[in-house]
């Protein structure tokens, strides 16, 4: 949500929307269907609005082309041979540095 947050202050100091605002128009009616119901307090907004990327991501992306975090770390770095093949040979002593226990 930080990463976000600099995002959407970025655009805003230029005067712009973001960029899938700009590129989405049912996106950007939808964003604009949430901020017009005011029974949403700012988080339920910001969560409603991660739902949806996350659903155009899984709708539009297929899942062998979703490199997962903890794909990376428990293999040592060699899930990353989809983008560098030379990755297979790899084996680092990598730890997840997510302190979120779930």
């Amino acid at each position: 949500m930080a990463s976000v947050n600099s995002i959407q202050e970025r655009e805003q100091k230029a005067g712009g929307p973001a960029a899938t605002q700009r590129y989405d128009p049912t996106f950007l009616r939808h964003v604009k269907d949430l901020r017009a119901n005011t029974s949403h307090n700012r988080l339920t907004i910001r969560l409603m609005r991660f739902d949806a990327y996350f659903d155009r991501y899984y709708r539009m992306f297929p899942q062998e082309h979703v490199l997962r975090y903890g794909d990376i770390v428990s293999s040592g770095g060699r899930a990353l041979q989809v983008f560098v093949p030379a990755a297979r040979e790899l084996d680092e002593p990598l730890e997840f540095s997510n302190l979120n226990p779930l």
